[in-house]
């Protein structure tokens, strides 16, 4: 990703919806039950939203590292620093 993140784009979303089929397999390895693998796929990560021209359809790529956040209020928090961090213009200082 280059050029220049839009904060409107920055989503939470499920991990199953923003990770590629290798991660998704990587994550299988170390599950034990169906129960286990439905519930972790679900859980939130930070993605960046794409948008497709043509049809509109909406795709989206992992932003955050490579284990999802345990609840939305953690994966919310990390949303708001990111955008902070890599989105909003950069404020000068200024001493009074």
């Amino acid at each position: 990703m280059s050029g220049i993140l839009q904060p409107d784009r920055i989503k939470i979303v499920e991990l199953i919806k923003a990770s590629s089929l290798d991660e998704i397999m990587e994550y299988i390895r170390t599950i034990d039950s169906y129960d286990e693998l439905a519930k972790f796929i679900r859980k939130p990560v930070l993605a960046y939203e794409f948008i497709d021209i043509e049809d509109g359809e909406k795709t989206y790529r992992k932003i955050s590292g490579p284990m999802p956040f345990d609840s939305y209020a953690e994966a919310e928090a990390a949303r708001l620093q990111f955008i902070h961090d890599y989105c909003e213009p950069q404020k000068e200082n200024f001493e009074l």
